[in-house]
């Protein structure tokens, strides 16, 4: 491999990871819409528990945390003080929610006939990325996207980041044994006890910090494959969010028999790179006035 063709900082197999998880996300959400033939099925492991039930998208989830927690250990933060963590927490945050509100507000433009429903509080739940930690009924977990509940997911899992990060340097091996059994406890809990939230074991960040750490670990101990990834990858990868983001309403208004996942993937694959555009226009600006601020600073001093 040419070394311009080479990406640095980011794993193959880490990017090759967050691909395979939004594939097996799309494959789920297209046998559930109906989108993919008859004779495509699911996979299903019935003798688990429903806790523990395994498909195609919930392995994909399992994936796409994996990864997340893999991508933040390669970039070796360190939070020596509050200052660390405070600009950890801006990175991630304008990393997640200007492409989210444009991808929100794409869903409402699609799915036009639940906004009347809506009411103010549900706006700031659903701006928030946090809906899903107040809903109690089918009907309030699926009203506008019923994919988002993945964002107060991760975005809970990154506030944890600095800590989780923390006692996996300090105690690697305790730390995994422990993340791993507060995982089953949660899921056990959210299932027994607190049912009123549905699929609260999917969605609660306790419930889903083993496999988050996991990649934490693995990083931190030097276990993964050292081949550096390329720009074909990398791109595809970096993708993968955009396009979780926008694919939900776009399959739900190309289901037609045959021809739809024509238009389904015609759609996502230019709504995907608009948005992409979009956020990385963002960035840029967010990042200039930043750097304005500083050399303004500097220069006072």
């Amino acid at each position: 491999m040419k070394p311009e063709e080479t990406v640095r900082g980011r794993l193959l197999s880490v990017d090759i990871i967050r691909i395979a998880g939004l594939i097996l996300i799309l494959l789920q959400h297209m046998i559930g819409t109906k989108l993919l033939p008859s004779w495509i099925s699911n996979i299903a492991i019935d003798y688990l528990p429903y806790l523990f039930y395994i498909n195609y998208g919930r392995i994909g989830v399992w994936l796409f945390l994996f990864a997340s927690g893999c991508s933040l250990a390669l970039n070796d933060t360190e939070f020596s003080n509050l200052s660390d963590v405070k600009n950890f927490y801006k990175k991630r945050l304008i990393r997640i929610y200007p492409p989210y509100w444009v991808s929100l507000l794409f869903s409402l433009l699609i799915f036009n006939w639940v906004i009347p429903s809506l009411t103010v509080t549900d706006f700031v739940r659903w701006f928030s990325g946090f809906q899903i930690f107040f809903a109690t009924t089918s009907i309030e977990i699926t009203k506008v996207n019923i994919t988002y509940w993945f964002v107060g997911l991760i975005v809970s899992l990154y506030l944890l980041y600095p800590l989780l990060f923390y006692v996996v340097k300090k105690h690697p091996n305790i730390s995994l044994f422990s993340f791993f059994f507060i995982s089953l406890a949660s899921r056990c809990i959210m299932f027994y006890v607190f049912p009123v939230f549905g699929s609260g074991w999917d969605w609660f960040p306790t419930c889903r910090i083993f496999n988050f750490a996991l990649g934490i670990y693995l990083i931190r101990r030097g276990l993964f494959p050292k081949a550096i990834s390329n720009r074909t990858f990398a791109f595809l990868s970096t993708m993968s969010f955009y396009v979780y983001l926008v694919h939900f309403p776009i399959m739900c208004a190309t289901n037609y028999e045959n021809i739809g996942i024509l238009f389904f993937l015609a759609g996502t694959i230019v709504f995907s790179v608009l948005l992409y555009l979009f956020d990385n226009a963002v960035k840029s600006l967010l990042f200039a006035r930043s750097m304005t601020k500083k050399e303004g600073a500097q220069t006072i001093a």
